[in-house]
């Protein structure tokens, strides 16, 4: 039997806090921006952002989302 080994999630994980972007930040093209209504809903329509970000807040393949704004939920 493997042995479990609990750590904090800090320990294995790094956590960043997503951008907010208000209806004047959206913009007809740029990047898709990820709302909490996009990941509950895949059908709802996209907004985009076509100005500069930080890197750090650009989601890649296989990162876990978490939203707890309003709900908490978990996202891949």
């Amino acid at each position: 039997m493997k042995q479990v080994v609990m750590k904090p999630l800090g320990e294995v994980a790094e956590f960043i806090n997503g951008r907010a972007f208000k209806p004047s930040d959206w913009s007809e093209a740029g990047v898709p921006i990820i709302r909490i209504q996009n990941l509950t809903n895949p059908t709802a329509p996209a907004n985009f952002f076509g100005g500069m970000f930080d890197e750090r807040h650009a989601v890649k393949d296989g990162e876990l989302l978490v939203s707890w704004s309003a709900s908490l939920d978990v996202f891949v």
